[in-house]
């Protein structure tokens, strides 16, 4: 390995875990413990099927690694990720609200996704 290799190893520290799902499963669900009862809290077992819980969960993931060796920073982690981000996730508003007694139900979601059209060819030219 050449010395650039080497000072570029050192520099990016290693993650505790290799990707989001070994960090929800492994850690995350092993940690916060919610009362789902399908009304007020949802959870789904097939989170990974959710995009926007993907999204937000490897969001959790990253940044808890990136907090975990700072006791501050890891108090803040709770504080401004976990408890933000498990409260929209479980919402009855949130990706799994239709997700009842923890099983996928992808039927309703297709009707209530939001109506979207394709923008002008050009527009986020103008805009930057």
């Amino acid at each position: 390995m050449s010395e650039n290799e080497d000072a570029q190893q050192e520099q990016e520290p290693a993650t505790i875990f290799p990707n989001a799902g070994e960090f929800v499963h492994s850690w995350l669900l092993q940690v916060i413990n919610r009362k789902v009862n399908s009304r007020e809290t949802f959870w789904c077992a097939q989170w990974w099927k959710h995009p926007e819980a993907v999204c937000r969960l490897t969001a959790l993931w990253l940044s808890w690694e990136a907090a975990r060796e700072d006791p501050t920073s890891l108090a803040s982690w709770w504080r401004d990720q976990a408890d933000y981000h498990m409260s929209v996730l479980m919402s009855s508003t949130g990706p799994f609200r239709y997700c009842e007694d923890g099983e996928h139900n992808s039927a309703r979601y297709a009707r209530e996704a939001f109506p979207i059209q394709d923008p002008p060819a050009g527009i986020f030219d103008l805009l930057g």
